[in-house]
C-alpha cells in the first residue's frame, strides 16, 4: 500500500543505503515553508534519524499527506480519491499529525 503512495511522489531519488534502497522526494526538501520539516528530511536523507520504525513510518505518513494536500490544494474529496482513504480516517490523519486541509487552501 505505501509503495502505490510513493510511486505519486515525483521525481524521487533513490538512495543506496547498503541495507536497502530509500526513496525521497527532493521537491519535498525545496518546497518546505516549515524549518522543522526541512530540517527532518535533510536527517532522513543523511541517515542520521534515531527515531523507531514506528516514528519513522508516522513520518513518511505525514509527508504523504502533506504532498496531497499540496497537490490537490486541501480539496479533502480529491486527496481521499488520491490516497485512497476514506473521508473519515483521513480526517483522523489529519488530526494526529496536527495538519488541517485548510492550511493548504
Amino acid at each position: 500500500m505505501i509503495r502505490r503512495h510513493l510511486s505519486a511522489l515525483i521525481p524521487i531519488v533513490v538512495e543506496n543505503t547498503g541495507r536497502g534502497a530509500r526513496a525521497f522526494d527532493m521537491r519535498q526538501l525545496a518546497l518546505s515553508q516549515r524549518k522543522e520539516d526541512a530540517r527532518s528530511l535533510v536527517k532522513q536523507i543523511s541517515g542520521e534519524t534515531e527515531d523507531g520504525l514506528t516514528a519513522q513510518m508516522a513520518g513518511v505518513e505525514r509527508e504523504i499527506i502533506e504532498q496531497a494536500l499540496k497537490r490537490h490544494r486541501g480539496a479533502v474529496l480529491d486527496v481521499c480519491a488520491a490516497l485512497d482513504l476514506p473521508r473519515k480516517t483521513l480526517y483522523d490523519k489529519l488530526r494526529r499529525h496536527g495538519l488541517s486541509a485548510s492550511d493548504y487552501r
